[in-house]
């Protein structure tokens, strides 16, 4: 504890460097902020100013502000072609410098304006230029004409969506569009294109929204939208960065927008109240939130509260569907959330989405009151023990959540590196009220069960610091590395009580736990470009973690002969270190958009295990150690429109700490556990394969003017792409374990003393190990397609899987081989020919086929559907919806099972941008009480029921106001 005050102290100071150096960057001018190579003199740069054309040839012309400038020359330092980017000041002027005298290509661009290109030999020393931009002849309405934009375009190896080939409404935002091109798949969490996940969304070329892509497509109006291109760039934007042919790029979206924008401020405000239909749970329905946020390049802030009881614990960003009605699931949740954050980033003025420098801090607090209730039914098959057994068991679970977290993080550029810094923190309570009931069913005996309840509360704290730095030098040696160390305490206190139904026997244990947890890492490397398409990386890691755990356990049932439980009394401590090194070699074949990199690498880790146990006698302590080599090779290439990767690893799993003790664990007395301390590791071979493309009729035409191409000596073409396309991409892998850790289970119909543990199992119960078997294989092979329909007018995805696996597992401590064979075909439509009627529809079926050398075969059929309606602008201003899903669980051994849920909404938008929205929302229309689930494992089925709350309604009020600036 005594080193957490250097960690912060130390953090704080480096803060503390970032923040002066960074203001008085700020501060310098766009002309003073000149760039040399390499420490020497430039031999030749180019300077000059650029000029708007007015729309009215009697008024003056003014400085182009935030004008594109890209040059594409051979650097002075490297004698070799590189892109260089700029942008110019308040001035309309700029200054690039670092070239070599010789041909470059310049172009100038800015959105409303006709883009300028033009070819000019350097000189040695300054070269000047004089541009005037003109505004495009026509106007933005004739530029998102709907009747003649394509839905997709290619330019290169640039991706186009064309925003007026999708209908959007007011109020909604650039993620509404996204989701309806084909080759996209959108989740709450990321966007990917082609299989390739988005890192980055520019707004007009700039970082409008930060490092954050589903802020920006969450935030940025819909009907701002004209174009949203996706293509590749390399992640690293310093100036002094010698980009090395064999780094990879990274897939980015750039949205071109009707405005100038250099910021955007958004407020949401919701109010929602309603009642449950059910009223075993809460009769009063309420949603309340709020949200406020700002995001320009240079800062980021926002504040947000929620407070409901609709099982949604998060304000959601997209449009309509903020503070809306969908909640329920397994669980009553009751949630108030608070977070506020702000970042302040230092842009480079020379440099376009360098950032050099950045500070930030956030603050969160969540309490949070959760309730949940279920029902698992497990039948196994038949054995030589028994011709019938299933077990049922009930679970109810009320927690009660409150945490406290901060963080705070800073970035320093360097020159060709930078500086990074965090340290974040929280504080947490929680109360338990939990209950259980476990019954065993075999044959004629008499059923044999459990019930267990347990009220506890908790509280600890946690801190983490972080110090990164990376450094390249002469454009040949990179050294990082980075140092992180983390600690957290915690405290907890409960009281358990146990039934044992066959014998009435109650036991009540009174329990306290102090944990301590500590960890510390290490990583240095080194990287050495051998040329420029090839370079060689070294690399060593080193982590250390140290936690502590005494847990007293006291048999309370009589007061007067209170007992120490040796089975639940735990002091023991648990170290681990680990030391990994490894050694990569990178190169590239061909040039950007058709290039293939090669990376082959060889790593060795040594991974130590320890632990010690104290009670209820001191034991030796016990120590282990597992080394492991890790090949791996991979290959692919960075075309984005024609893209494939292959992939092969090898790699070594250590046991867990807790796999390996060999202690009673006997939360369930009816299903107990123990570890295995002569486990041996599991080695595994992991091959992937990857394809994507767009398959089509093309329309291809020169371009009619001087590209970057031309300097390449390329000439460039776009590609057209008409409706007649397809979106494809396939996913294959195969993985190999040997030496797999699988659970050894044995059941016993009879009381039976376990002398090695010296515990007793009751009848009918379970008692768990681990123990390695010899290999298991897992194989998938998956086909996605996504076209436009537009005979009527949609877009259709479809998709078909299957896969296979083939795992050792015990029954009863037979050892057998378990096969299952899982194909899936799913296939969704999205309506795309009016912004007055919508709908959605997405199927899946998929089929398990089980088997295995002791209770033959097993198959069931899974089929879900999902069906979305909106009608919108009803007489411009009244709107309905609903959504159905039903999901069908088919058996042949076993009955059917099937859910279905309808959720309806209907309401009113009004305001300038649909501001205010009023509606009535009712959700699970036939009071779906209960989910159902089903999963096939060696030896028995599972079904599992989860209580959902129902049916309820509610009235709720929105008002989101949008400004951009």
């Amino acid at each position: 504890m005594r080193r957490l005050p250097f960690i912060i102290v130390l953090t704080l100071a480096l803060l503390g460097i970032i923040l002066p150096g960074e203001a008085l960057l700020a501060q310098m001018p766009p002309g003073m902020a000149i760039r040399r190579e390499g420490g020497k003199k430039p031999l030749a740069y180019v300077a000059g100013t650029v000029y708007l054309s007015p729309e009215d040839p009697t008024e003056s012309e003014e400085p182009g502000v935030g004008v594109a400038v890209t040059v594409i020359g051979k650097r002075a330092s490297t004698a070799r072609l590189d892109t260089l980017y700029a942008q110019t000041g308040p001035d309309g002027r700029f200054v690039v410098m670092g070239l070599a005298p010789g041909e470059v290509f310049i172009r100038f661009s800015m959105l409303g304006y006709e883009e300028q290109s033009r070819a000019m030999k350097l000189a040695e020393g300054l070269n000047k230029v004089l541009v005037n931009l003109r505004i495009r002849k026509e106007t933005l309405d004739a530029a998102v004409k709907e009747e003649s934009v394509n839905t997709v375009s290619v330019k290169g190896d640039t991706i186009i969506f064309h925003a007026a080939a999708v209908k959007v409404n007011k109020g909604e935002n650039a993620i509404d569009i996204i989701e309806q091109m084909p080759g996209v798949e959108v989740t709450t969490e990321s966007v990917t294109v082609l299989g390739e996940t988005v890192q980055n969304v520019y707004v007009d070329g700039a970082l409008l929204f930060g490092n954050a892509p589903m802020r920006a497509l969450n935030n940025l109006p819909a009907e701002e939208v004209m174009t949203i291109k996706s293509y590749e760039e390399y992640a690293n934007k310093d100036p002094y960065h010698k980009i090395s042919k064999n780094e990879t790029r990274q897939r980015v979206l750039d949205i071109s927008t009707k405005s100038k924008s250099k910021g955007i401020f958004k407020v949401k405000a919701l109010a929602g109240a309603g009642f449950d239909t059910d009223t075993s749970f809460h009769k009063f329905r309420y949603a309340t939130g709020f949200n406020a946020m700002y995001s320009s390049e240079t800062l980021h802030a926002s504040a947000t509260l929620t407070l409901n009881n609709i099982n949604d614990n998060t304000i959601k960003q997209r449009g309509a569907s903020f503070g809306s009605a969908k909640g329920g699931g397994a669980a009553d949740l009751r949630a108030a959330n608070v977070s506020v954050g702000v970042t302040r980033n230092w842009m480079s003025p020379t440099t376009r989405n360098f950032r050099i420098g950045s500070v930030g801090a956030s603050y969160s607090f969540a309490d949070q009151y959760n309730v949940t209730e279920s029902v698992s039914e497990l039948v196994y098959f038949p054995t030589e023990s028994y011709s019938s057994r299933s077990t049922e068991s009930s679970s109810y679970s009320a927690t009660g959540n409150r945490n406290h977290s901060f963080s705070v993080n800073g970035f320093k550029a360097l020159r060709d590196g930078g500086l990074h810094a965090s340290v974040s923190g929280s504080v947490t309570s929680s109360e338990t009220d939990s209950r259980s009931r476990m019954f065993n069913f075999q044959d004629d005996l008499t059923p044999q069960g459990t019930a267990t309840s347990n009220e506890s509360d908790s509280r600890g704290h946690s801190f983490a610091a972080a110090f990164s730095a990376n450094k390249g030098f002469r454009d040949k040696f990179r050294v990082s590395a980075g140092v992180s160390y983390s600690e957290s305490n915690s405290e907890r206190g409960s009281i358990k009580r146990d039934t044992t139904t066959s014998t009435i026997t109650n036991t009540v244990l009174d329990m306290t736990t102090d944990a301590l947890s500590r960890s510390f890492s290490a990583s240095p490397s080194f990287r050495y470009e051998l040329s420029d398409r090839s370079s060689l990386s070294l690399s060593y890691s080193f982590s250390d973690s140290f936690s502590q755990s005494e847990r007293l356990a006291f048999d309370v049932t009589d007061p007067q002969m209170q007992k120490v439980d040796s089975v639940n009394t735990q002091i023991r401590t648990n170290a681990t270190n680990s030391h990994a090194a490894g050694i990569a070699f990178a190169t590239a074949f061909g040039e950007d958009g058709s290039k293939v990199i090669l990376n082959a690498a060889m790593g060795f880790a040594s991974t130590g295990l320890n632990r010690t146990d104290a009670f209820p006698e001191e034991e030796p302590a016990y120590s282990r150690r597992f080394n492991s080599l890790r090949p791996s090779l991979s290959v692919g290439n960075d075309n984005q429109i024609n893209r494939w990767s292959f992939s092969w690893s090898s790699s070594d799993a250590a046991p867990s700490i807790e796999q390996l003790r060999p202690r009673i664990n006997n939360t369930n007395l009816y299903s107990v556990s123990a570890g295995n301390p002569d486990l041996h590791q599991t080695h595994t071979d992991a091959f992937r394969l990857n394809f994507s493309t767009i398959l089509g009729r093309d329309v291809r035409s020169a371009m009619n003017e001087y590209d970057e191409n031309d300097i390449r000596g390329g000439r460039g073409k776009d590609r057209y792409i008409n409706s007649n396309f397809v979106t494809l991409e396939t996913n294959a892998s195969f993985t190999v374990n040997r030496d797999v850790i699988v659970g050894r289970k044995t059941y016993f119909t009879e009381e039976t003393f376990l002398p090695e543990y010296s515990y007793t199992m009751p009848a009918q119960s379970t008692f768990s190990s681990y123990e390695n078997a010899d290999a298991s294989y897992a194989a998938s092979l998956s086909v996605k397609a996504g076209v436009p329909a537009e005979f009527i007018k949609c877009i259709i995805n479809s998709g078909l899987s299957v896969g296979w696996d083939l795992s050792p597992s015990y029954i009863n401590s037979v050892l057998t081989k378990v096969r299952n064979f899982r194909p899936t075909l799913s296939l969704g439509i999205r309506s795309n020919f009016s912004r007055n009627l919508r709908f959605n529809v997405r199927g899946n079926c998929s089929y398990v086929h089980s088997t295995n050398g002791t209770n033959g075969d097993t198959d069931y059929f899974t089929e879900s559907l999902r069906v979305g309606a909106d009608a919108n602008n009803i007489l411009k201003v009244l709107y309905l919806g609903a959504n159905y899903t039903k999901t069908f669980v088919q058996g042949i051994d076993y009955p059917s099972v099937s859910d279905n849920i309808l959720d309806l909404k209907g309401g009113v938008r009004f305001g300038p941008r649909n501001n205010y929205d009023f509606s009535v929302n009712v959700h699970d229309l036939f009071n779906r009480t209960s989910g159902f689930s089903r999963s096939v494992s060696a030896d028995h089925v599972t079904n599992r029921w989860t209580h959902n709350f129902g049916r309820y309604v509610m009235f709720r009020f929105v008002v989101n106001f949008t400004s951009m600036r």
